[in-house]
């Protein structure tokens, strides 16, 4: 690792987003895509359904009048193979990425800020945690800027484990596990605050099949970051999914974030006497609009 990785990578995961470790990952490849527009599209409406700015669209087209796209015309989406996934892939494309693994239960991680590797039985044949495993995988998830650790919350460390076994023990790449709490941290109460989540990929699976396959789950957080390059997972009390189309280092861009209250103990896995609760109310939206995170179960984490 480089000395100016070294200066500037304590920088971005302070401020609560690993901007400069996503930046410095080998993205998927991706290459421009055509779209025929719709009755009823605008450069806006399509710039979303992609999960690219109306700038970049603008940029890679000759477009005369924003305003007015003309039904069957075609305009260029740079650097995108697709819309932004629906809720699901086809059951088909997930499928041929589901193998059995050769040791069910054992997860190989990968800590991609430092490299570190470790492989770990996370589960004996019934199931049940292996000892030790928890804390192992505290200081798996640890902060990297002073190594502090955080007991992990045990039920994330179990649906790790059949993520692994579902996609044939595929290494788990760590992009960011506990954080402690920082006044600019975009979420007020955030599951990585409590050792609840986890940002992570799977080299080999697109993020859309690791993310739909999070999806059934039940009582998890699930957040899909199109023009990102890891999906977070965390457990709670209330299933909940959520699309930002925000990139490293830029504030939160959901779409259609929906209106939820947040039950007050909803953001906090340890009960009462754990991290600090909250309620708030969010307001439906037709489009991804910039605004602070949700709090609460009903929103990111």
């Amino acid at each position: 690792m480089s000395s100016t990785w070294r200066k500037w990578l304590p920088i971005a995961i302070v401020a609560g987003i690993p901007a400069l470790l996503i930046a410095a990952l080998p993205s998927p490849a991706s290459a421009d895509v055509t779209h025929t527009v719709g009755k009823g599209d605008t450069i806006q409406s399509v710039a979303q359904k992609y999960g690219v700015t109306v700038k970049a669209i603008l940029g890679a087209n000759k477009i005369k009048d924003p305003s007015h796209l003309p039904p069957g015309s075609k305009i260029v989406i740079p650097g995108k193979s697709g819309p932004v996934a629906s809720a699901s892939a086809s059951s088909a494309n997930a499928t041929k990425y589901a193998v059995s693994p050769k040791h069910p239960g054992r997860v190989v991680f990968v800590r991609l800020v430092n490299g570190e590797k470790r492989e770990l039985q996370i589960v004996n044949k019934k199931g049940k945690l292996q000892p030790g495993v928890l804390p192992a995988m505290s200081k798996l998830m640890r902060f990297p800027i002073n190594n502090q650790e955080h007991a992990i919350e045990p039920k994330l460390v179990e649906n790790l484990a059949k993520v692994s076994d579902h996609f044939g023990g595929k290494s788990l790449e760590i992009i960011s596990g506990f954080r402690p709490k920082t006044p600019n941290q975009y979420t007020a109460h955030s599951n990585h605050n409590v050792g609840a989540a986890m940002d992570f990929r799977i080299q080999g699976v697109p993020n859309e099949v690791l993310r739909d396959y999070c999806r059934t789950f039940k009582n998890t957080g699930v957040g899909y970051y199109p023009n990102s390059l890891f999906v977070h997972f965390d457990v709670r009390q209330q299933t909940t999914y959520w699309v930002d189309l925000s990139g490293p280092g830029q504030a939160p861009r959901y779409v259609n974030p929906g209106t939820w209250t947040a039950d007050p103990d909803h953001d906090n896995p340890y009960g009462e006497s754990g991290a600090p609760k909250a309620s708030a109310t969010i307001p439906a939206a037709a489009t991804a609009t910039a605004a602070p995170a949700p709090i609460g179960s009903g929103g990111p984490k």
